[in-house]
């Protein structure tokens, strides 16, 4: 009897530190999604310049801004959306070569929080951050048709904006069918799909963007395993889409130059 008490005790603890867990996790859900860093004086200068700050206001009359990579002439508007961390500013090099890479004239938004982007960031935030981006480059291009392409968690961005806007072709790199499923790879303990907020649903959305889509993931992704990439790829009903499996490097690596190479070929193929 005296055992059975100590076992029942025991669980019970067990339960209640665990409970105690998750309501730590669901208070700090925001910080560990979102790890915006504001801008400071001098990254230009630390990280590559060659661009236009543009402040825009979002629907909801936030200000936030962009980094504009104009390339004279382009005939292809690239908007680029980058995942949880950081901000643009530690892009410019990359998104330099991006530009350069793919002929286009760039144009990448720092999401509510993030860089000198005023306010915080948020779900419905971050797909306000995305339209108003779009309108934005669409106004630069003159109507012109622009091609959306995010990373990581801006490829949940990437996936919004291209349901509600017209978007030429869409782009993603290493991002995921949803939200939870990326967290419960890291939580597997936790009951992501019941727990978090943050839902981002891109599966879910996909199927409003009937356009061509090319998608990437690196196989050997430490952040957002593979297979959620690509479940997201397959349930996507757009027609052209191809898929890219980089064999090297991983969640925030550079893509190899094949990757260009095919990327380049299928926007030409489906620009004509």
């Amino acid at each position: 009897m005296r055992a059975r008490r100590w076992v029942l005790g025991g669980v019970s603890a067990i339960a209640v530190v665990y409970a105690l867990l998750l309501a730590l996790l669901r208070a700090s859900e925001d910080s560990l999604v979102y790890h915006p860093l504001p801008y400071s004086e001098g990254m230009e200068r630390t990280f590559g310049g060659g661009f236009e700050d543009r402040a825009l206001t979002t629907r909801g009359g936030a200000t936030i801004h962009a980094l504009h990579f104009r390339r004279e002439g382009a005939r292809r508007h690239v908007l680029f959306f980058h995942g949880n961390g950081g901000n643009a500013y530690l892009l410019a090099r990359p998104l330099a070569s991006l530009s350069e890479s793919l002929a286009a004239d760039v144009l990448a938004v720092d999401y509510r929080g993030y860089g000198k982007s005023a306010g915080a960031p948020s779900e419905r935030a971050l797909y306000e951050d995305g339209e108003a981006a779009f309108d934005e480059l669409s106004r630069l291009a003159g109507g012109g048709p622009i091609v959306v392409m995010g990373h990581s968690l801006g490829g949940a961005v990437a996936v919004h904006v291209a349901s509600v806007r017209p978007a030429r072709a869409l782009v993603l790199e290493n991002t995921f069918d949803e939200l939870p499923h990326a967290a419960g790879s890291h939580y597997p303990w936790v009951p992501t799909g019941l727990l978090m907020k943050n839902r981002f649903p891109s599966r879910e959305t996909i199927q409003r963007y009937r356009g061509p889509l090319f998608a990437a993931h690196a196989r050997h992704d430490e952040v957002i395993p593979f297979v959620l990439g690509r479940a997201l790829f397959d349930a996507a009903p757009s027609a052209p889409k191809r898929f890219f499996a980089s064999e090297s490097g991983g969640h925030n690596d550079p893509m190899p130059e094949a990757y260009w190479a095919e990327l380049a070929a299928f926007l030409r193929e489906v620009e004509r």
